[in-house]
């Protein structure tokens, strides 16, 4: 059987190359850059002492923990630390495309988005760097994409996604919590185009102005209830 290329998942193709992408800077990477010593140290540390130890030593250990763990696989503490930011840039890449999908899916138009995101210079001259801002990126960008399929199925899923992508997310980067608890509250925005959400989880444009920009105090009101259930209804989902 033939298999047509047209109908492969762009978003895939995109994946490939930026693990490409990512096994050519592993190759030719020569001296890693100052922040990777303190990562690649918390690891050895978490290797040798375990989870308390690693902490004691490095607040931020979740992302030296991981590069311990990959390290399992025989590999370096470096070239570990490369495997795992590969690995979050393809999910950047993935939930990048995946977000564009949601705008609009056009064929055409996640061509060019895959090709910016792979040739974007200043996010690719980071991929020889160990750092934990990678997974930060990535991880935001996929509850970002999690929280769009939520605003359209109202699924429990993509609630739980969503939280669960952003608190791991801010064992890498505090920010993330910002938009844990921020990114909800657009479920109180009307979508321009209405193709982000059904009609049902879209408060009506009366709402929007009421609770944000002329009277705040209507959303404690009786009379914004459809504006409460709508904000609501995201938490009690989980």
């Amino acid at each position: 059987m033939n298999l047509d290329w047209r109908q492969v998942d762009i978003r895939w193709f995109a994946v490939a190359a930026s693990l490409l992408l990512s096994v050519i800077t592993l190759l030719s990477q020569e001296i890693p850059n100052s922040d990777a010593y303190t990562y690649a140290r918390t690891a050895e540390i978490f290797l040798a002492d375990g989870l308390k130890a690693a902490y004691q030593h490095y607040a931020w250990a979740s992302y030296s923990i991981l590069i311990g763990i990959v390290s399992w696989s025989g590999l370096d503490i470096f070239s570990a630390g490369l495997l795992v930011n590969a690995l979050f840039y393809a999910l950047l890449v993935y939930a990048f495309l995946s977000i564009v999908k949601e705008i609009k899916d056009s064929r055409p138009l996640l061509v060019l988005a895959a090709i910016s995101i792979l040739v974007y210079p200043q996010l690719n001259e980071y991929r020889e760097l160990v750092i934990r801002d990678t997974g930060f990126w990535a991880l935001s960008l996929f509850a970002l994409w999690q929280y769009l399929l939520y605003t359209k199925t109202q699924s429990t899923q993509h609630a739980v996604a969503f939280c669960a992508s952003l608190l791991v997310a801010a064992s890498l980067r505090a920010e993330a919590i910002a938009y844990l608890v921020f990114t909800p509250l657009g479920l109180l925005l009307d979508s321009p185009n209405g193709h982000w959400r059904t009609q049902q989880a879209a408060p009506s444009s009366v709402c929007h102005h009421d609770c944000l920009i002329r009277r705040p105090a209507y959303f404690s009101s009786p009379d914004g209830a459809q504006c409460r259930t709508t904000v609501y209804r995201f938490c009690v989902n989980l």
